[in-house]
């Protein structure tokens, strides 16, 4: 029986993984405005989600050993607290460098906040519990990143910018009280500080940070084409495998590379960074078509997102039940089918699409990213012993944003190659002397002399918009493109679903493992209270 006070001590974990989750992408919709406030370019801007992305990747790792030194309770009190002051400290920045700053301490905490409420599910649930804790934790990681946009187009279009960073505020109370009341105390264990892994530690927080920029800044500098990209990848794969070597090899590794050994562990995050991969490019491709097809405001573009994040909360009571009674295999390939069917909706876009048509799709996805989220949280860990809850968790969720950091800039690299492509088919099908392209210059040059062009102008300005034209039609295409592959990427995640992932955990081995842990530690705590007293009679 799992008492009230280990329920809010999870509700508290998740509330600090939704805090994280949120803050990562709650910038998005409002860039523009930030930049123009902050007087950068939008390059510059950017930074500002490239920054906290860095430093949440490369915090990630480490979490576990740093809830093992400071215990889970104390990080995840401390980290949440500076993560909800920093996000305030942000709303008072007054140039570019202050905000970035700040942002990347934020993403130094946050970062360590969603492996740890994980972690924190699988230490302090029994087996039969697990069900609930991975659908609170499931909907908070798949809600948060849609809303994100939505609330940050919302707040920016009617209270301004500012506001976006005041969000933290109360669910930082609620965490801060439901942390310190819920979860159990633990002493502090500074020894292992001593015996740190501090090779592997530098090492790829080199490689994380390295490869993080090159996939944020890649598709702006062409890629190899740009000698920065060049000199950072190989920074990045020479510390990788550097840190590779040091884990493999190290008494006390900082990750435990070893669990990929574990087939189903390995195969299910495969299947994870794909499923991230997807949802966070296509969370991040219709902003960016809405706002350069459509010219939509981040209220608008908010508007639209919101249909995706609604379904999610009908959803959250409905999973456990589905988790238990279908089993994590069936309910993955179940969303997975649903979240292409959306994609493949999305993919029927043109340049007149609005939001009414967007709806459906929208809705149909909020629907699927919660099973999806939620059933591969469980394969996860279905067959991972209590002792490696915490780095199966750092390394799922350092999996997971390294999916979500490359479909991001997988997805910018191919929407850029299909307007190319698409623009010159176009261009090819367009005949200067045929009547259509004849009639739309003749409409398009008596529009521009009616407001006071000469001839000669006019004709210039009328092949222009012709020009510009064939590319937004370019563009469409191309984003149509990046949905039809999304869509072939979760149909393959559905397949691979049922041929490679158990119907069922080992729920007996497991709980019997939970209960000889539960009644090994209620013997030290004996043995110590015994210590104690006999101590306290001879003195």
């Amino acid at each position: 029986m799992v008492s009230f006070r280990t329920w809010i001590g999870i509700f508290g974990a998740c509330l600090c993984a939704f805090m994280a989750a949120l803050d990562s992408n709650v910038t998005n919709a409002s860039l523009k405005v930030i930049q123009g406030a902050l007087s950068a370019s939008m390059q510059e801007a950017s930074w500002m989600s490239t920054s906290y992305r860095i430093a949440e990747l490369i915090i990630t790792p480490l979490s576990p050993w740093f809830g093992q030194v400071f215990s889970a309770r104390r990080y995840m009190l401390v980290s949440g607290i500076l993560f909800a002051v920093l996000s305030v400290f942000c709303a008072f920045a007054r140039d570019l460098n202050s905000i970035i700053i700040l942002r990347t301490l934020q993403g130094l905490t946050g970062g360590a906040l969603i492996p740890m409420a994980l972690a924190v599910i699988l230490t302090e649930l029994p087996v039969e519990k697990r069900a609930i804790g991975f659908a609170i934790y499931g909907s908070v990681s798949s809600i948060a990143p849609t809303l994100g946009p939505t609330l940050g187009g919302w707040l920016t279009e009617n209270l301004g910018w500012q506001y976006i960073f005041y969000l933290n505020v109360v669910p930082g109370i609620l965490m801060s009280l439901a942390v310190w009341w819920g979860l159990p105390v633990k002493s502090v264990r500074l020894d292992l500080l001593k015996a740190g892994d501090w090779c592997g530690i530098l090492t790829l927080a080199i490689a994380l940070g390295c490869l993080e920029v090159v996939l944020e800044e890649g598709t702006r500098l062409e890629w190899f084409g740009s000698q920065l990209i060049v000199c950072l990848s190989i920074i990045a794969a020479t510390a990788f495998a550097a840190w590779l070597l040091i884990e493999l090899t190290v008494e006390r590794p900082l990750v435990e590379l070893r669990l990929f050994a574990q087939g189903n562990f390995a195969r299910a995050n495969v299947l994870g960074f794909i499923c991230y991969l997807n949802i966070v490019a296509s969370v991040y491709v219709l902003p960016v078509c809405l706002e350069q097809i459509q010219c939509y405001s981040p209220a608008q573009i908010g508007h639209v997102m919101m249909w995706g994040s609604l379904p999610q909360f009908f959803m959250v009571p409905l999973i456990p039940l589905l988790l238990k009674n279908f089993g994590s295999r069936v309910l993955l390939c179940a969303g997975a089918l649903i979240y292409a069917s959306s994609s493949a909706m999305n993919s029927q876009m043109t340049s007149l699409t609005g939001i009414d048509q967007l709806i459906g799709s929208q809705i149909i996805r909020g629907i699927a990213q919660p099973l999806v989220s939620v059933s591969l949280s469980a394969a996860v860990m279905a067959f991972i012993k209590q002792s490696d809850a915490a780095n199966a968790s750092s390394l799922y969720t350092m999996v997971r944003y390294l999916g979500a950091s490359i479909g991001v800039a997988l997805s910018g690299s191919f929407i850029l190659g299909r307007e190319h492509l698409h623009s010159l088919r176009l261009g090819a099908m367009i005949s200067p002397g045929g009547a259509v392209v004849r009639e739309r210059l003749e409409m398009l040059s008596r529009h521009f002399l009616s407001l006071g062009a000469d001839p000669v102008r006019a004709g210039n300005q009328a092949l222009e918009a012709l020009s510009d034209m064939v590319r937004r039609q370019a563009f469409v295409m191309s984003f149509a493109d990046c949905f039809v592959v999304g869509g072939g990427l979760m149909l393959a995640v559905a397949l691979c679903a049922l041929l490679f992932l158990p119907s069922r955990a080992p729920r007996s081995g497991l709980r019997e493992e939970t209960v000889r842990g539960r009644e090994e530690e209620t013997i030290n705590d004996g043995e110590s209270c015994q210590l104690e007293q006999t101590g306290r009679s001879a003195s």
